[in-house]
């Protein structure tokens, strides 16, 4: 009130100073600053501003008076909420913050502090403080307090696959692995656990024992197209292409405009020696979202095919994408050497396909 006790108009006002003193939506520190920029405004600016502020004000209070009809607590959290503000300001902006331990920067590790266990035993807060940190992506906080839980309770299916989903977020995926098995006892047919382990395995290189458990969730839900797809993924890691195309088309059938099965499709096809096959989803691919691999495979359909012309052609296209370069070409084409081979391609005519690059892109 000293600040502006040579103000009038709306900023002389009580009702306005008191709104703003116990509003909880502005922190206390942008009222301080506020209140002190006032006496600097125009006249013209400063009505205005008091105008809209008793508007704003007034709705203010009319959704918190509402909120605290439906939440008791409303006034208690807002004031929390405010203290909480005004300290992590202090730590944060303080010119001479360097001289403060930032309790802000410390781990939540509530869990570990033994007055809290002596203030709260009961296993409920632990679990709510669990859902907490896992609902903030906290893995490794939340995974400490659902495995002091299961130290403590009896571990039930929930509480397993909480743990199992935290390890796999922070790749611990060998031991996410071993908790979603457990889980598993609860309930064998759960499909989001079995898809859970599928994608551990995966994630382990063993595609066998992924393809296993993803038709175990196919058995339980025979139409899931995220499953079919991955089923395929399997499959073709494990080269069974012909298997793994039944399961791209099926995909295919379903869902028409799904993005998932067009690449997996090209390299079975274009595998197996499809190559009509394969030509007509890669051309689908290039049309609409090509990638610089797109544009290799392409060039490896057609060479198949002994048209060496428009290999050279679309491989220039594969090079001259946006953020490739020859090196990262050549890396890529390496790998697929084995396949070109397989489809008759002579091994000698490589490095003079490469050589023919080189020259053209000069």
């Amino acid at each position: 009130e000293d600040v502006l006790k040579y103000e009038t108009g709306a900023f002389r006002n009580s009702d306005l100073l008191e709104g703003m003193a116990t509003s909880g939506i502005i922190c206390n520190s942008d009222k301080y600053s506020f209140i002190f920029s006032i006496p600097q405004m125009p006249a013209t600016q400063k009505e205005m501003m008091g105008q809209m502020f008793m508007s704003e004000l007034s709705a203010l209070k009319e959704v918190e008076q509402s909120d605290s009809l439906v939440d008791t607590a409303k006034k208690e959290l807002t004031i929390s909420n405010l203290y909480i503000q005004d300290l992590y300001r202090f730590f944060k902006l303080l010119p001479q913050r360097g001289s403060f331990e930032d309790p802000f920067a410390w781990s939540l590790d509530f869990h570990n502090c033994e007055f809290v266990h002596q203030l709260l035993p009961d296993e409920d807060f632990y679990m709510k403080l669990g859902e907490y940190l896992f609902d903030k992506d906290r893995f490794q906080e939340a995974l400490e307090v659902y495995g002091f839980l299961s130290r403590n309770t009896t571990p039930n299916m929930q509480l397993l696959q909480k743990q199992a989903y935290c390890c796999q977020q922070l790749g611990r995926y060998e031991q996410a692995l071993e908790l979603y098995l457990q889980a598993q006892l609860f309930q064998h047919d759960q499909v989001w656990n079995l898809k859970k382990i599928a994608l551990c395995y995966h994630y382990l290189k063993n595609p066998e024992k992924a393809l296993e458990y993803y038709l175990e969730a196919e058995k339980v839900q025979p139409d899931n197209l995220h499953t079919m797809v991955s089923i395929g993924h399997c499959l073709l890691e494990l080269k069974n292409y012909e298997e793994a195309l039944k399961y791209y088309f099926k995909v295919e059938y379903l869902d028409p405009g799904n993005k998932k099965v067009g690449r997996p499709i090209v390299w079975c096809a274009l595998s197996l020696g499809k190559f009509d096959q394969a030509e007509k989803y890669s051309q689908k691919i290039l049309d609409e979202n090509p990638t610089r691999h797109d544009y290799m495979n392409m060039g490896h359909i057609h060479w198949c095919r002994g048209d060496r012309q428009a290999a050279l052609h679309y491989y220039k296209q594969s090079i001259t994408f946006q953020g490739n370069s020859m090196e990262a070409f050549i890396e890529s084409f390496n790998n697929d050497i084995e396949l070109l081979k397989k489809h008759n391609v002579d091994e000698a005519d490589i490095p003079i396909m490469l050589d023919q690059l080189r020259y053209h892109l000069e």
